[in-house]
């Protein structure tokens, strides 16, 4: 049986509406979790920002949108493993956005994704201390 055949039994987390960094709760349920256990998790902007950090803890996702503000995020935790990546602070803003403006937290986690995502970075890296001109 594959694991999304298996989304009805997991645990569903609706962070729609909620205020603040909530991001630590999430991933603090994460770790908890059994191998070949998951999470729904529900907003209202695709959450890109958790893609990485859940592979991080051994989660494989996948994520449908429902609605024009509703996106179901499933995470399937295939192995257990130790954290090495937490998720940058940039993105603690992204939760309050769609409170504000739907459109503005779609386009704001779109431009995170697009800046600082590994993988599409189009930003250098920060670096510390002052560079020459």
């Amino acid at each position: 049986m594959e694991w999304k055949d298996k989304i009805d039994s997991f645990k569903q987390i609706d962070v729609r509406g909620i205020q603040g960094y909530f991001f630590q709760g999430i991933k603090k349920q994460a770790t908890r979790l059994p191998a070949e256990n998951g999470l729904e998790i529900i907003q209202s902007f695709d959450p890109i920002p958790l893609y990485e950090v859940m592979e991080g803890l051994g989660y494989e996702h996948f994520t449908e949108q429902k609605g024009p503000a509703e996106f179901h995020a499933y995470f399937y935790r295939a192995e257990v493993k130790r954290e090495t990546k937490d998720i940058p602070m940039r993105p603690a803003a992204l939760t309050n956005m769609p409170l504000i403006d739907e459109n503005l937290g779609n386009i704001a986690v779109s431009f995170w994704d697009l800046t600082w995502n590994e993988e599409n970075r189009h930003l250098p890296p920060m670096r510390s201390g002052c560079s020459s001109l």
